[in-house]
């Protein structure tokens, strides 16, 4: 046989010859003269070996001979037969990204994409091929072009399954990305691109600032309240975590407060049921245990993003330090004075503390525990006048500065009496104690 392709029905144009006495290739259903012919009766057929092009109409037509008879071609058909072949896949639409148009703040370094198949033949995609690049006009970084890959058959006008990335890993810095996507039909067309959509990775919190205490501070309270504040730049809320350690390269003695292990120290709140902070909003911590006196600390913090990159961010280069307050200076001279009023007792001292928060005086009744008389008492004090006593007991009685917290200095015990003040009989006067008769 001799087939003729044209694309006019005049068989003129575009034509194609397909003989079979010049190839057997494309040629199939061969039974006769060693599968080189066909009997009489029996159907031909002829594989083009090239695709055609879509949506184009084409004519054709066909001839016989008979090597074994005339050997001359046969009239062929008077009016040639046609047939349209298939429109390529049109341009996939409604493209998302993590189920999202042009999202940002993605989290997912491997993310999904799909897209609506849309084919005019109705035919199913059954291919896919997706391309992410660094511009949008893909003349950028190819971040990732998958080839023709083989899908889930998806009916025209019906979204595509995810597809997840699988190209040169992304990092979550911010950066937008710009993709495109075509499908191939169940005939092999390749269809046409997408137009390029975009997808924008979330971006961990900044740096925080150390707002308080100020780098160098002195003088710091023993459990002072640690304050920072940091931002994200996709305005997701933030968490923290501080790390306090007693060397510059935050290696020796080190604790750290971690607020998404625990709230308790943390304050002012203000999202997320009140325990995280919105982004720019300063955080605080309060330390739960004493620091050592007259001890330089250093501390850093970072921001984490829970519902975003959820990574912490880089923290300081160099962390601030802070030197806690030294133990105030003790009293001296303590006194206990026979008051000119019966049954009183004032005690007195010398003030040698610059940094107190104030005083407190504590007395021991015959020898029992130290138990408070005045605690709060102002700053620079220098006497106390105890009208809580009574006759037939022995007194002592010990003073001392603190800090807020309270931190006390040594105690000074009133161990001397003075006899020039007060008329009254001593009996049994002990190191630091005076019994009233």
């Amino acid at each position: 046989y001799k087939i003729e392709l044209c694309t006019n029905v005049g068989m003129t144009s575009n034509c194609q010859t397909f003989d079979q006495t010049s190839s057997q290739t494309g040629w199939s259903g061969q039974n006769t003269q060693t599968n080189t012919a066909y009997t009489s009766g029996t159907q031909a057929s002829y594989t083009l070996q090239s695709g055609l092009t879509p949506s184009m109409t084409y004519y054709w037509r066909s001839y016989a001979i008979d090597p074994g008879g005339t050997a001359i071609w046969s009239a062929t058909q008077g009016t040639p037969r046609s047939f349209t072949t298939s429109a390529i896949p049109a341009a996939p639409t409604d493209l998302q990204t993590e189920s999202l148009t042009n999202p940002s703040s993605v989290t997912d370094i491997t993310p999904e994409f799909s897209a609506i198949h849309n084919d005019s033949n109705g035919d199913a995609a059954i291919y896919y091929e997706i391309e992410v690049n660094t511009a949008s006009d893909f003349s950028g970084t190819s971040m990732w072009d998958s080839g023709q890959q083989s899908m889930t058959s998806t009916a025209n006008g019906v979204r595509s399954p995810e597809i997840s990335y699988a190209g040169t890993p992304l990092t979550l810095n911010g950066s937008t990305y710009y993709w495109r996507i075509r499908f191939w039909d169940t005939f092999g067309l390749a269809g046409e691109w997408s137009s390029a959509n975009s997808f924008t990775l979330n971006v961990p919190p900044e740096i925080p600032t150390l707002n308080y205490p100020i780098t160098g501070s002195t003088n710091v309270s023993f459990t002072p309240t640690l304050q920072t504040t940091g931002t994200d730049a996709d305005s997701d809320y933030l968490r923290y975590k501080i790390e306090l350690c007693t060397n510059v390269g935050m290696t020796s003695n080190c604790q750290t407060f971690d607020q998404t292990s625990s709230q308790t120290g943390w304050s002012g709140q203000n999202t997320q049921t009140n325990t995280a902070y919105t982004s720019g909003t300063q955080a605080s911590y309060t330390l739960q245990s004493e620091l050592t006196p007259n001890t330089t600390y250093y501390w850093r913090s970072y921001g984490i993003d829970p519902a975003g990159s959820n990574s912490w961010s880089s923290t300081q280069a160099t962390p601030n330090s802070f030197t806690t307050r030294t133990s105030p200076m003790p009293a001296s001279a303590c006194l206990l004075q026979k008051n000119i009023t019966n049954d009183q007792i004032l005690i007195s001292w010398t003030d040698n503390a610059t940094n107190e928060n104030g005083y407190e005086v504590q007395r021991s009744v015959n020898g029992g525990a130290w138990t408070t008389l005045q605690t709060g008492m102002a700053v620079n004090s220098t006497s106390l006048l105890d009208t809580s006593v009574s006759p037939d007991n022995t007194y002592q009685y010990r003073i001392a500065p603190y800090f807020t917290g309270p931190l006390y200095s040594d105690w000074c015990i009133a161990s001397q009496l003075d006899l020039g003040i007060g008329n009254f009989k001593m009996e049994g006067l002990n190191l630091g104690g005076l019994h009233l008769n």
